[in-house]
């Protein structure tokens, strides 16, 4: 998967790819995907909520490429999902809070977190535009589903000098975006690929 991955998909941080050969995919895909764990593919969700999903590992390698991590970051995760993008952002920085709104995925990721024995993630019920200010202020943030704008409240849980990346909505579909919060609390914006992402949701379930 990992070789599979680190062409086609720009993958040159090495740390990022020593994290992809790190986390064992196979333990936060569905169980009825378990033999597609190692495809570079996003694999659907399972349970009664159909707006989940589980990332594709190129796309996950390049988000966390992009935010440039060297190790000591604080770092919010919005819409964890199954665990797997938290789990590989935990291998690159110093702690990990990652928030979703669906309670039974939040057990569940947390559930094999620990079992892995990954002691800097901590996942959190909650609703993706507020984030988790309990924890910030942020150096990142990782959003993986799509909005129209950037929720005010995640901003403003953004430490200056901060990156968030994010995938933005327009007239024309999606794009993923890399967003720099500048010490003048500035904000420039760089668009980095088209996208595909789930929608963000509000409440909790």
């Amino acid at each position: 998967m990992v070789e599979a991955i680190k062409e086609p998909a720009r993958i040159k941080d090495k740390r990022v790819i020593s994290a992809l050969k790190k986390v064992p995919r196979h333990l936060f895909v569905p169980e009825r995907e378990i033999l597609r764990a190692y495809e570079c593919s996003t694999l659907p969700g399972d349970g009664s909520y159909e707006f989940w999903s589980v990332s594709d590992p190129a796309c996950v390698a390049f988000m966390c490429q992009s935010l440039n991590l060297k190790g000591q970051e604080n770092v919010l995760d919005v819409g964890g999902g199954s665990g797997y993008h938290a789990a590989i952002l935990g291998q690159l920085v110093r702690k990990v809070t990652s928030i979703e709104r669906i309670s039974s995925l939040v057990e569940r990721a947390s559930k094999v977190c620990t079992e892995l024995n990954y002691k800097n993630i901590e996942f959190k019920i909650g609703d993706a535009h507020n984030g988790y200010k309990e924890a910030a202020p942020y150096d990142a943030i990782n959003i993986a589903c799509s909005t129209p704008s950037i929720p005010k409240e995640l901003l403003n849980q953004l430490a200056p000098n901060g990156r968030i990346i994010i995938p933005l909505e327009n007239k024309d579909g999606c794009n993923l975006v890399l967003i720099r919060k500048l010490m003048d609390r500035t904000i420039k914006s760089t668009i980095l690929s088209k996208a595909s992402f789930v929608p963000m949701r509000s409440g909790t379930a």
